[in-house]
């Protein structure tokens, strides 16, 4: 395997698990009055951990040398949520 088959297959993986991740999300269901607000602030933090990992990715000069691979198509889809 070469350096850049390994970096897809790396995003490959990656990106099937965040789109597990959405998945599961938009299928979340309802407890009650009581956890509903809690899951929904795990899963916000859950969400801005990533986000804010991929930000960092982007901007570090660490990865620089593989940002034009756009191996990243998928986790940019992950919304910054505020």
């Amino acid at each position: 395997m070469t350096l850049q088959e390994a970096i897809n297959r790396a995003a490959e993986l990656c990106n099937e698990e965040v789109r597990k991740f959405m998945d599961l999300e938009s299928r979340r269901p309802s407890f009650d009055s009581v956890t509903d607000p809690k899951l929904q602030h795990y899963v916000l933090g859950l969400r801005s951990w990533m986000r804010g990992y991929i930000d960092w990715a982007l901007e570090t000069e660490r990865y620089q040398p593989y940002q034009k691979t756009n191996n990243f198509q998928i986790l940019h889809e992950l919304p910054i949520l505020v």
